[in-house]
């Protein structure tokens, strides 16, 4: 496993494991590919739309513009280096929820300076703008939707993190209440608090600047196979502790994969589980007594086979909301069929016992085979219609 960028490069090159790569943690380069993907992604399909007339031009009307300020200049110059130099740090650090994390002095540098930067130079842009002449007469500004898709993923973002946090925060309410640090650093997260709260900024986002939010949702949720598949990468990569239950069956004789792809120690991962590894030297020294399923690796691909055949056949998909009821049966499925090698608390569903994961899982399933087959009968009603005679 590669906890940090040290040990990848130890593997690859031979070099010492440590400082100064080992500050860079392999699941935030990982995590940052996935939001340049969906950016990239819901940019170009936006301005398709847009093109097609699917998505509408605002034109909005204001009043021009106001004088140049030096103290809104400058504070919106230490905000971006404030955001930089924390919140780079964070995030490459691997150590997003941890409390100690965000309020050590400790940050990125060139990560603020460079934040900084470019709110410098889109301020001196706009700086003409700025200094035209104060008037009460009303002019007209032209939004593009597709050039508001940093600020969509922003305020996704935000609220996906916020999301993820406060579903556990809610399921251990009670230790919060009794320790709220150590509760707030101890926890994990919740992946489907996640989805509510990066939902709930496309809402937004769709509902301010007025684009069908259907069609935002099959953006997202194509760029969501790829996130996701870059996610669950990271996450086995690093030895999160998402893996499955013990796993001592033989490789079966028509597993052509690797034999880490059946069965695997997490060596050197970052949950520091396990006993520790012979001889060896650096931070994280441990692996598990017993392989397990990389269930983590099994998502990844099972993620990453659905978004390439989705991807290769996108132009023949027309009608608004498939791509987005095919990731619901994707994720759903993939959690349900991954609980049965996953080790978690079983609940009687007349019965029968499944994980929390799979019952969720099963719900997803069943709302998208339900959403999937209202839109091919809309779709169908929609060709039979257009053919009817008059």
């Amino acid at each position: 496993m590669y906890p940090d960028l040290s040990y990848l490069l130890n593997d690859l090159f031979g070099t010492e494991v440590g400082p100064p790569y080992s500050h860079i943690k392999i699941y935030g380069p990982l995590l940052f590919m996935a939001f340049v993907l969906l950016f990239v992604l819901a940019r170009n399909r936006l301005k398709s739309l847009e093109q097609l007339g699917v998505v509408q031009v605002l034109k909005v009307e204001q009043k021009a513009a106001k004088p140049y300020r030096l103290f809104s200049s400058l504070l919106e110059l230490a905000l971006a280096f404030l955001i930089g130099y924390k919140g780079i740090y964070v995030l490459f650090s691997g150590a997003i929820f941890s409390l100690a994390t965000w309020t050590s002095p400790q940050g990125a540098l060139w990560g603020g300076l460079l934040l900084a930067g470019i709110s410098g130079y889109f301020q001196w842009r706009t700086f003409g703008q700025k200094q035209q002449e104060v008037s009460s007469e009303k002019q007209y500004q032209t939004i593009h939707p597709y050039r508001r898709v940093p600020e969509l993923l922003v305020v996704a973002c935000i609220l996906a993190l916020i999301g993820q946090k406060v579903i556990v925060l809610v399921e251990h309410f009670g230790e919060f209440l009794e320790a709220p640090v150590e509760t707030f650093n101890n926890t994990g997260t919740a992946f489907y608090g996640g989805i509510i709260g990066g939902f709930t900024g496309i809402y937004l986002f769709c509902r301010k600047y007025k684009v069908p939010i259907v069609h935002v949702l099959d953006i997202a949720s194509l760029g969501g196979f790829f996130g996701y598949a870059l996610g669950r990468l990271g996450c086995h990569l690093v030895g999160d502790g998402c893996w499955g239950i013990a796993n001592l069956n033989p490789k079966p004789s028509f597993w052509f994969l690797p034999d880490w792809t059946w069965s695997t120690k997490y060596a050197h991962n970052i949950q520091q589980e396990g006993v520790h590894i012979k001889d060896c030297v650096g931070e994280y020294c441990m692996q598990l007594s017993t392989p397990v399923y990389p269930t983590s690796f099994y998502e990844m691909c099972i993620s990453l086979a659905f978004g390439l055949v989705i991807w290769f056949n996108r132009n023949k998909i027309k009608t608004p909301g498939i791509v987005f009821s095919l990731f619901l049966l994707q994720n759903g499925l993939t959690r349900f069929l991954m609980g049965f090698i996953r080790d978690s608390d079983l609940y009687n569903v007349m019965g029968f016992y499944f994980s929390q994961a799979q019952i969720v899982g099963a719900s997803l399933v069943c709302i998208s085979i339900t959403f999937l087959l209202f839109l091919m009968r809309k779709r169908h009603h929609q060709l039979s219609t257009a053919i009817t005679p008059q």
